[in-house]
Parts: C-alpha cells; sequence; structure tokens
C-alpha cells in the first residue's frame, strides 16, 4: 500500500471528512466532497481503491474539528483544518533514513 493511501486511510477512520483533494503529477486536481457523508470502513475502502494512487502527488483533507472533538454546535470559523500528507510524509521518510 502506499504511505499516501495508507494516510489517507488513517485520516478517513479517525476524523469526520468534508473534502479530500487530490493533486496529481500532471498538475490536475480532483476534490471530493465528502460532507455529511458517513463513511464506513467499506465505503472508506472503496473510495480509496477507486484513486489510481501511483499517479497522485499531494493529498489534502478538510476536516470538521468540530465533529472530531465530540463538540456540537461550536460556531468557530477556524473549525475546519487542511491535513497536508506531505508533511507527515517527509517526518516518516526522515524517520526510516534514520533506521
Amino acid at each position: 500500500m502506499s504511505s499516501l493511501k495508507k494516510q489517507s486511510k488513517e485520516v478517513l477512520q479517525e476524523n469526520t471528512v468534508i473534502s479530500m483533494s487530490l493533486v496529481y503529477e500532471d498538475g490536475s486536481k480532483k476534490v471530493m466532497n465528502l460532507e455529511g457523508q458517513e463513511l464506513s470502513s467499506k465505503a472508506a475502502k472503496r473510495l480509496l481503491e477507486s484513486i489510481k494512487w501511483d499517479s497522485v502527488a499531494e493529498v489534502t483533507f478538510e476536516v470538521d474539528e468540530d465533529e472530531r472533538d465530540g463538540e456540537e454546535g461550536d460556531d468557530d470559523e477556524d473549525d475546519d483544518v487542511d491535513y497536508d500528507l506531505d508533511d507527515y510524509l517527509d517526518d516518516e521518510e526522515d524517520e526510516e533514513e534514520d533506521d
């Protein structure tokens, strides 16, 4: 499993994802709106399997912080966070090189 796919799976399992944005190596982009959808593990697996990971350069997520924290009705405008998996990849690659 590619590390982008593996990390995307972790984000989808651990968070309420509003949208998932893919940037391909050729510069094209695809945004998947997931707001209001409860992704079961099977649905998340199907979603991840539908992506051609060998041509994906970057993945970002918009996550609903209210759902993630178990809060409801908080009207803070700063609740949505973008996760850029490249940030995590750099850390993982550094750790692998240290081994």
